[in-house]
């Protein structure tokens, strides 16, 4: 089946974030696209802006610099900018000028809307939402004992505002309580505790583009999280995203399932008056039953991996196109195959140290040859002959900070089984940035 969006690639968009990983894609889509960044962490193109801030900066910390604020103003003028969630632009520069301003995201991340709205119309495991004060009042025993009769001897506690993963608890003990109640302490966000049945099974997720007119479905995904060899589990809250891959077949019945969720959730969400990216997160039990965990009416963090693939309909391109209002035309699309990596890791400095990767471990795409591996390029984008792509947070003259971002890794096939056990080849790249990685202590 013949598969073509028409659109005009000359329109003016810059992507903003700290680093430039996370908005390439689209300089495949327009001719004059730009991506403004903090810090670039040394990697050179003729779309990226660099305007050297602190490699901490923030995207809304970005939007707020006497830097940004004169480049907006000069130079892209006449350009648009598109974030991945709503930000408060300056008042020097019009709102309008912000494409993804779409506020009622905000109500379907927050965890206790999200069954409200959809308990009655979507396989949601069962749950109870009670205030974060009586959560946190109450003595762990109690709390273990009350919801351990109810919902199962393990079941899953969350804070209601909480996302990527953080403030997420998987309860089996006292202990674990005691645990979550410590945490969230420190790092609560919203009013309320959502306490849900634990269904034993495998996580996916998908990305989803709507509009009033069409409904684009990405490739299923499987994400990975908390993995001890990505990321140091006690220095983060909770359950935190460190990867996924995409999933390329499942059976009938669970696609079936799949099919339904997405047909229901992506009405309610355009009678709420949502358009764009949207993402899912699922659960399939051992009987290929499957229940959704929740709703993130955004792009999501496996975004940039739908971003390196070759797309017959790019899901961030009809995202960009919808929100800023701009005609396009998709013909007689369908699920045709997409090319390009597998899965994406995000490798995290594990240590307690702010390091730099050195050479040759720095950003561009490599292939395993000969028993050893071989830098092909000094991309930053998919080159189709590459085993692994790396994009590293680092430059020599900005070393990641402890427990934070340090590369992702893009692999050309699979990275971890469905428990989410890396592989070999996983575990020798990640050995190989690491054998790169100098403290700067």
């Amino acid at each position: 089946m013949d598969i073509h969006i028409t659109y005009d690639k000359k329109l003016l968009f810059g992507g903003i974030k700290p680093t430039p990983w996370a908005q390439l894609g689209p300089e495949k889509w327009f001719d004059q696209y730009v991506v403004v960044t903090g810090n670039s962490r040394g990697f050179t193109a003729d779309f990226v802006r660099n305007l050297n801030l602190s490699p901490l900066a923030t995207t809304s910390g970005i939007i707020n610099t006497p830097e940004f604020e004169e480049l907006a103003s000069g130079k892209l003028a006449d350009y648009r900018f598109i974030t991945y969630k709503p930000m408060t632009p300056p008042v020097s520069i019009h709102a309008n000028r912000f494409v993804a301003q779409n506020s009622s995201y905000k109500r379907f991340e927050d965890k206790k809307i999200f069954r409200d709205i959809f308990a009655d119309s979507l396989p949601i495991p069962r749950f109870f939402v009670i205030p974060t004060d009586d959560f946190l009042s109450r003595m762990a025993d109690e709390v273990f004992t009350s919801y351990s009769k109810l919902l199962g001897q393990k079941f899953v506690v969350q804070d209601n505002r909480n996302s990527a993963g953080r403030g997420t608890f998987i309860v089996g003990a006292e202990s674990d309580v005691s645990r979550c109640q410590e945490t969230l302490v420190r790092e609560q966000k919203g009013t309320h505790i959502v306490i849900s049945e634990y269904i034993d099974g495998i996580e996916r997720s998908m990305q989803v583009f709507v509009s009033k007119a069409d409904v684009v479905k990405g490739p299923l995904q499987q994400q990975l999280v908390r993995n001890p060899l990505l990321l140091d589990p006690d220095k983060r809250g909770g359950i935190y995203f460190c990867g996924g891959q995409l999933i390329t077949q499942y059976s009938k019945k669970v696609n079936s399932q799949i099919e339904i969720i997405i047909a229901t959730a992506s009405d309610t969400l355009r009678r709420e008056g949502y358009a764009g990216i949207f993402g899912v997160d699922f659960i399939v039990d051992v009987n290929e039953n499957v229940y959704i965990l929740e709703i993130n009416a955004r792009p999501t963090a496996l975004l940039p991996l739908l971003n390196q693939q070759s797309m017959p309909l790019p899901l961030y391109l009809l995202h960009m196109l919808e929100l800023s209002g701009e005609s396009y035309t998709i013909t007689k699309h369908n699920n045709s195959p997409i090319r390009g990596p597998r899965t994406l890791l995000v490798l995290s400095n594990t240590t307690n140290a702010p390091v730099t990767v050195d050479q040759p471990a720095t950003t561009g795409n490599y292939q395993f040859k000969d028993g050893s591996i071989k830098k092909l390029d000094e991309n930053a984008e998919w080159n189709e002959q590459a085993d692994f792509m790396l994009q590293v947070f680092s430059s020599p003259a900005y070393p990641v900070a402890p427990h934070a971002k340090l590369a992702n890794i893009f692999l050309a096939k699979r990275g971890f089984d469905d428990q989410g056990t890396l592989n070999e080849r996983a575990i020798t790249i990640i050995e190989y940035v690491r054998s790169h990685s100098i403290s700067k202590m």
